[in-house]
């Protein structure tokens, strides 16, 4: 898919292979993520985005909560305290930290794919989000944070799952074409992903729908595909 396709589509679409094509260190030439999220913005301020309509399932308290997350600006709009009482006000209010937008994706999906770290934290120490949810294609916020290379996010969703009991769940989950974070992460040639991914237990013998293994997904690092 190429950049036009991906902004065509809208960021709700946001699949995890768009995300591992649009890379900080630009290495195929394309646009960095300061462009990206510039037209995004310009996207979402001129209404052509269907942005708005994405958390349209989810109530006032949690759209506060998925908006704080899903921002694509350089500054966050809220600071940590305030999205900290956010979460918090969530939670007395008996309301699902869980919940899903339109497109199946929670708060922690799109915490983890913009790699907002302290955003996730918050929704899983304070919140207890559950990593193991699925969006609509069947994947994790692992997922997310694997194909966009955010090692420390990884780390937090891991160590989480680690101690809800379901790490294995969540580093052997599959998405709709049978990828686990493993494969995203090799795609995206983030190689302490892959280091971190495969230390925890990942399968690298384990292929896809389309037959393919996290190795075979590997383009130009040779130091990645060393490690598989």
């Amino acid at each position: 898919m190429t950049f036009d396709d991906a902004i065509r589509d809208g960021p709700t679409r946001r699949s995890r292979e768009d995300a591992s094509s649009i890379e900080d260190d630009d290495r195929d030439g394309g646009p960095d993520d300061e462009e990206y999220r510039r037209v995004l913005e310009s996207l979402r301020l001129s209404g052509e985005a269907a942005v708005d309509d994405s958390t349209t399932r989810v109530s006032a308290r949690a759209r506060d909560v998925f908006e704080a997350c899903d921002e694509d600006d350089e500054d966050d709009a809220v600071d940590d305290a305030t999205f900290e009482s956010r979460v918090r006000a969530l939670m007395e209010a008996n309301e699902d930290v869980n919940a899903r937008n339109e497109d199946g994706e929670t708060a922690l999906h799109a915490a983890a794919l913009f790699g907002k770290l302290s955003r996730v934290r918050t929704l899983l120490d304070v919140g207890g989000a559950d990593p193991t949810v699925r969006d609509e294609s069947g994947g994790t916020a692992l997922h997310d944070a694997s194909a966009s290379g955010h090692v420390e996010v990884v780390r937090a969703l891991t160590e989480s799952a680690r101690e809800r009991g379901t790490l294995d769940a969540l580093v052997d989950a599959e998405d709709e074409d049978e990828e686990t974070a493993l494969h995203h992460a090799a795609r995206g040639e983030h190689r302490e992903v892959v280091k971190l991914l495969l230390e925890l237990g990942a399968d690298a013998t384990k292929r896809s729908s389309a037959g393919a293994t996290a190795r075979d997904l590997v383009e130009d690092a040779e130091d990645v595909r060393a490690l598989l």
